[in-house]
């Protein structure tokens, strides 16, 4: 099961994908290719499931999505 929203951006599709990206960073979440396709990771699955962070602004909305697997 994923976490869905749908926001709209209040600014231009680039400066919000700019501060998502820094935000997610500094949580320490990596930007990898997860099957075909841009998301955001933090951990290994060791320990504690890993979590993904999916980001789009298209058009003055940004669009998340977020899971774990485990």
């Amino acid at each position: 099961m994923r976490y869905q929203l749908n926001s709209p951006a209040n600014r231009n599709d680039q400066d919000a994908q700019n501060v998502i990206g820094q935000y997610l960073t500094q949580e320490g979440f990596s930007l990898i290719m997860y099957k075909g396709e841009y998301v955001w990771k933090k951990g290994v699955g060791f320990l504690t499931a890993p979590q993904y962070v999916k980001a789009t602004c298209q058009n003055g909305w940004v669009y998340l999505e977020a899971w774990i697997r485990f």
